[in-house]
C-alpha cells in the first residue's frame, strides 16, 4: 500500500527550510497586498526613485490578473504551499485524505494545468516584448518540457511521498515561471523594479531548488 512515510531527520530539515522560506514569502506578499490597497498619493518607503519604485509596479494595470490582484494570488499560492509543506513535515498521508484522487492523478492534473498556464502567460506577455518574444516562447517550451518530464518520470512511482513531491516540483516551477513573467513585465514594460516583488521572486527560486533536492532524496530513499 502506498502511504506517506514519516520523513527522515534529513528530509525534515529540507522541509523546514522550505517552510521558513514559504513563510517569508507569505510575509512579503502580505506586504505587497497592503501596498496595493494603500492610496497612491500616500506613497511607499520602497519608492527609492523612478526605477526602484514599488508603486509603479504594484499599482500598474499589470498588478491584476483577470481582475484579481497578483499579490492576492501570490498570498493564496504561498498559503497553499505552506500547508502542504507542514503536511510533509508531519508525515500526513495525503493519499488517504485525498481519496478518491490519487497523488499520480494530482500530478497529471497539475502538469496539464501548469502547461496551460505557461501558454496563457506567454499570451499575456508576448504583445509587449517585441524582439524578445522568441525568448519568451523558448522559456515557455522549456517549462512545459520540464512539467512533462516530471510527470513521465514520477507518475508511476511506488512511493506516494515521491509522487507528491513531484507534484510540488511542478507547482513551485510554475511559481518560478509566473515570477519570470512578472520580471519581464517589470523590466521591459514598466521599466521599474519593486524590491519586495524581487524578494518574492528570489524566494520561490530557492524553495523550488530545495523541493527538487527533497524529491531527489525521496526518490533515492
Amino acid at each position: 500500500m502506498n502511504v506517506f512515510a514519516h520523513p527522515s531527520s534529513k528530509q525534515k530539515k529540507i522541509y523546514t527550510a522550505m517552510l521558513l522560506l514559504g513563510l517569508a514569502a507569505l510575509i512579503v506578499t502580505g506586504f505587497l497586498i497592503s501596498l496595493h490597497l494603500k492610496p497612491a498619493e500616500v506613497g511607499s518607503f520602497c519608492n527609492l526613485d523612478d526605477y526602484w519604485n514599488c508603486d509603479r509596479v504594484n499599482k500598474s494595470t499589470f498588478a491584476e490578473l483577470m481582475g484579481i490582484p497578483v499579490s492576492y494570488l501570490g498570498f493564496a499560492f504561498y498559503s497553499l504551499l505552506t500547508i502542504l509543506i507542514v503536511g510533509l513535515i508531519k508525515g500526513v498521508d495525503f493519499q488517504k485524505r485525498l481519496k478518491p484522487i490519487t497523488p499520480s492523478l494530482l500530478l497529471a492534473a497539475n502538469a496539464v494545468f501548469s502547461s496551460a498556464g505557461a501558454v496563457y502567460l506567454l499570451f499575456l506577455e508576448a504583445p509587449f516584448l517585441g524582439n524578445l518574444t522568441a525568448l519568451a516562447l523558448v522559456k515557455t517550451i522549456l517549462f512545459i518540457f520540464c512539467y512533462l518530464i516530471i510527470l513521465k518520470k514520477f507518475y508511476s512511482n511506488k512511493s506516494s511521498t515521491t509522487v507528491f513531491l513531484a507534484f510540488l516540483s511542478i507547482l513551485t516551477l510554475f511559481g518560478v515561471n509566473f515570477s519570470l513573467y512578472l520580471t519581464d513585465i517589470e523590466l521591459f514594460v514598466l521599466e521599474a523594479i519593486c524590491l519586495f516583488c524581487l524578494t518574492q521572486q528570489i524566494l520561490i527560486i530557492f524553495i523550488t531548488g530545495l523541493n527538487f533536492y527533497a524529491l531527489k532524496e525521496s526518490n533515492h530513499g
